[in-house]
């Protein structure tokens, strides 16, 4: 077995963490929590840290939310590490279903895995998706899927699908909030950008073009290193 690599002294100095983060990031189980590393100056919450993969022309999907392979081998190795640092990994049913992700890490066992938290206001997870295979294999947790708690078609089609999935080894977590506008300006910690050198051009899918000025957030630019040929842009919220 190859060894594990290092981690990134680039993670150290974005989240002032001391030390070697390869003695912080221990795997104690599916049912059991940890003391994260990271901690939110808003006791109400989780430290949470936006991070995603782009383009040059900054894509971040292909035509029709295809999935593109945009971050090499080194910034993604980066990634992982940093996955090891969080207690979960939250994305939206499209990506889910789009992209069949893992949302787990690349290493042994000894490091913590994340939990994957999926959007999915009506319970459209695929039962024969990756995050189901890993779990039940052993190298992933289980995932937890954010529902609506009203339906707008059948309950018994509902019904139907809630079970399959928790047949499946989701946790189904019911929330009253969904589809509606929620906004929280002060949900985000830390932002970690990807930045690969390759174009996607005007038919890829890209982001923030229609964000209203008076909205967006003020973030002060902490890092940027290369990781293989991939510009890795860290930036934090406070």
């Amino acid at each position: 077995m190859a060894a594990t690599p290092s981690p990134p002294v680039f993670l150290n100095r974005v989240y002032g963490l001391a030390g070697n983060l390869d003695t912080q990031s221990f795997y104690t189980g599916d049912g059991q929590t940890r003391r994260s590393s990271l901690v939110s100056p808003d006791a109400g919450r989780p430290y949470v840290t936006l991070t995603f993969a782009q383009s040059l022309d900054a894509k971040i999907a292909g035509t029709g939310g295809q999935q593109l392979a945009l971050s090499g081998k080194e910034s993604m190795l980066m990634t992982h590490w940093m996955r090891t640092l969080h207690d979960g990994i939250l994305v939206g049913i499209g990506t889910a279903i789009n992209d069949n992700p893992q949302l787990n890490i690349d290493f042994p066992h000894r490091y913590h895995l994340p939990r994957p938290i999926i959007l999915d206001t009506h319970l459209r997870l695929p039962i024969d998706c990756k995050l189901f295979n890993n779990y039940k294999a052993g190298v992933g947790r289980r995932p937890w899927v954010i529902a609506s708690a009203s339906s707008v078609d059948g309950d018994e089609s509902r019904a139907s699908r809630k079970s399959s999935l928790e047949a499946a080894g989701a946790r189904i977590v019911e929330v009253s909030f969904l589809g509606a506008e929620v906004r929280h300006r002060n949900c985000i910690d830390t932002v970690i950008v990807t930045v690969a050198p390759n174009l996607v051009g005007k038919d890829g899918i890209g982001y923030g073009s229609n964000l209203p000025s008076d909205t967006l957030p003020a973030m002060r630019h902490v890092e940027t290193v290369l990781f293989g040929i991939d510009a890795v842009v860290a930036l934090r919220m406070h």
